[in-house]
């Protein structure tokens, strides 16, 4: 007996019908994870910024009760000029410490000020305390 052939009339019968059922365990899992996720980045977020950004910290201050004499501002302005030729040089630590001998010295505001630039570079985070005491 020869097999049937089929002629495009009778359409194509499935050997098990396949039921699409939805898993609602599975959904409820995920909307489980998707709140954790959300509940841990809000937590994140309210964490509150690093100290220093309210609170700055000065790397180098002027430890004297009494203003600074001619002496020692001049003494200060020569350590401004060598920190400046440095600076110049590309020379960070040195320009750092002169800038800091400055400030220690005399307390000039553009000791402040060139400090907080060159802190500013190297990613110190007292370099806006410096740059407040500038003002």
């Amino acid at each position: 007996m020869a097999p049937e052939r089929d002629c495009g009339n009778n359409p194509p019968v499935l050997a098990s019908p396949t039921v699409y059922r939805p898993r609602i365990g599975l959904s409820i899992s995920i909307g489980i994870v998707v709140s954790l996720v959300a509940t841990l980045l809000l937590l994140r977020a309210a964490t509150p910024p690093p100290s220093y950004i309210f609170d700055p910290v000065e790397k180098y201050s002027y430890k004297h009760d009494d203003p600074p004499g001619s002496e020692q501002r001049k003494t200060a302005a020569m350590m401004l000029a060598q920190g400046e030729s440095a600076l110049a040089q590309l020379d960070f630590v040195k320009a750092d410490l002169f800038f800091g001998h400055c400030i220690e010295i005399a307390n000039l505001p553009s000791c402040h000020r060139r400090l907080s630039a060159l802190l500013y570079v190297v990613r110190d985070g007292s370099a806006r305390a410096h740059y407040l005491r500038s003002q």
